[in-house]
């Protein structure tokens, strides 16, 4: 009987272990997370030989503050731009959450507000190359939305960016179905090892 028993405690064991493996091995698996967000930030536009005709243009992540569905971040870009009176933009970003966070590429145009005088809208695409942290391996895009603009009517220029639908998707994001298999491998593993413990005060 108290073989059996044994033997009863030590397969529960081995399942339990079993089901927390698996739940790891899927968590290795890419997640996808929507991102949405927006920004504002100081951009100035200087000459530069590697974008001429155009002008080289900056935002320095220490000037942006930006709320998303990911979090609070910061944002930064370097970026060939005609400014005003608008054309093709395109170039690179980086959005950081601190220690995570992703980076890519940016192409699209911006224009002259039709009512509002030093407004430029931007249409901006953007497409998620790489990240750091549990945005490591990343991939994605998102774009500008309404509201996305460079007002240069202050000296550096106010930059508003909006960004929609969004998703990103990274292997350190885990799956839904991920969380549910790893809370179940290890609820069984406590599950087991409570057993174990009342019965050996009984024994």
């Amino acid at each position: 009987m108290r073989r059996g028993k044994i033997m009863k405690q030590l397969t529960l064991l081995r399942t339990a272990a079993g089901l927390a493996a698996i739940a790891c091995a899927v968590q290795a698996q890419a997640g996808s997370r929507v991102f949405t967000g927006s920004v504002t930030g100081l951009g100035i536009v200087m000459p530069d030989p590697g974008c001429a005709p155009r002008g080289r243009g900056n935002i320095n992540p220490t000037s942006t503050t930006g709320i998303s569905s990911l979090g609070a971040f910061t944002y930064g870009h370097t970026v060939c731009t005609s400014g005003p009176p608008g054309g093709l933009i395109d170039g690179t970003f980086a959005i950081s959450f601190g220690s995570d966070g992703f980076f890519g590429n940016l192409a699209g145009t911006s224009a002259a507000n039709p009512t509002m005088a030093g407004i430029f809208d931007f249409n901006i695409a953007y497409t998620i190359i790489g990240g750091t942290g549990r945005y490591l391996g990343a991939s994605g895009a998102f774009f500008t939305g309404p509201g996305s603009n460079a007002n240069v009517n202050f000296r550096p220029s106010r930059i508003t960016l909006n960004f929609q639908n969004g998703l990103v998707t990274a292997p350190g994001i885990p799956e839904p179905g991920t969380w549910a298999l790893l809370i179940l491998g290890f609820g069984a593993v406590g599950a087991a090892m409570r057993q174990r413990v009342v019965r050996q005060a009984f024994a």
